[in-house]
């Protein structure tokens, strides 16, 4: 089971590494850019037009996550965690 999440881990991190510079470019497109006030000193002015992510780049990451890894059902209320005490295993 730990091979597999590494994998899906490594594949996740690959795809949104791929999908970031799209993202970023296509919020400047859209001028989804960080506003900087002008009252601010001129080293922080270097952030202007930096794109505004708001975590969309780590949501990406998470639902490809979910939606590939085997012990996670996307469609489930909660996840179950349940100790047996026979096997002395934790299962998720």
């Amino acid at each position: 089971m730990l091979i597999v999440s590494l994998t899906i881990f490594t594949m996740t991190f690959v795809i949104v590494a791929a999908l970031c510079p799209v993202l970023i470019r296509g919020l400047r497109t859209l001028r989804l850019t960080q506003p900087i006030r002008s009252q601010l000193p001129a080293d922080h002015q270097a952030k202007r037009g930096t794109p505004l992510m708001a975590g969309i780049i780590l949501m990406i990451g998470n639902v490809v996550l979910l939606a590939t890894h085997p012990g996670i059902s996307l469609f489930s209320s909660a996840p179950s965690i349940c100790y047996s005490a026979s096997s002395a295993a934790l299962t998720i």
